[in-house]
């Protein structure tokens, strides 16, 4: 039976700058998992507890300098505070200049998206888009129902 070391080590893949590419599990944010044999734990914690050799106290978490979530290389990982984390964080939205269709982020074609608390910017044609793909959906459905549907009387 494997030492866990060995078991991590397996599913760690070196990258040229250094980063260690997960190549477990990862969650739907791109975060690795791992089963330290009596849990399932986030990997990049993991690596910065046994290899740093020390525990993440609470109320602190991991940020990664590489801003690479996939990444658990003890040394890409610095343990701050959550507004610090935040701080240091990119705001992708800021560094692109299209969105993930080609068209501009900038001008007439950035909106305010509301979610909840919170406000985000958004492209335009996008969301038009995607408001008449919705709309039309919606008609077609409204008109099968109608058109198939069942006699009340």
């Amino acid at each position: 039976m494997k030492l866990v070391i060995e078991r991590f080590m397996d599913k760690v893949h070196i990258e040229p700058n250094g980063c260690w590419r997960w190549g477990g599990s990862l969650s739907r944010k791109g975060y690795g998992f791992f089963h330290n044999g009596k849990k399932i734990v986030r990997a990049h914690r993991w690596s910065v507890e046994h290899f740093r050799r020390l525990k993440i106290p609470a109320g602190l978490e991991c940020d990664h300098l590489c801003k690479n979530r996939w990444c658990v290389s003890p040394n890409h990982i610095d343990i701050v505070t959550h507004s610090v984390n935040l701080q240091r964080g990119r705001n992708l939205w800021r560094e692109r200049s299209h969105c993930k269709h080609g068209h501009p982020l900038s001008g007439d074609n950035i909106m305010k998206r509301k979610r909840g608390a919170s406000t985000s910017n958004a492209c335009r044609q996008c969301t038009k888009s995607k408001r008449k793909q919705h709309d039309k959906k919606y008609r077609d459905r409204i008109k099968n129902e109608s058109v198939g549907g069942s006699n009340h009387e």
